[in-house]
């Protein structure tokens, strides 16, 4: 699946996943937060999006980001 740009600056988005357990203040062990964020620092509005997979597989999370982030007005 293709990430879009930034739709305000046009940089490549960053793409991370964030593991939910104990040890990271989060009490969902085998659980992740999918993030894509603009990393531009100079980038005025600095858009991110994120999608946990507490209720939904990791797979439907991700293309879930992945299609919040590539929607467009």
């Amino acid at each position: 699946m293709q990430i879009k740009t930034c739709p305000f600056c046009g940089e490549q988005p960053r793409f991370t996943v964030y593991d939910m357990g104990y040890g990271n203040g989060r009490g969902y062990p085998g659980k992740h937060r999918i993030k894509i964020e603009c990393p531009y620092s100079f980038c005025g509005v600095r858009p991110t999006v994120c999608v946990d997979d507490i209720y939904i597989k990791t797979e439907e999370a991700i293309t879930e980001c992945v299609e919040r982030w590539n929607m467009r007005a």
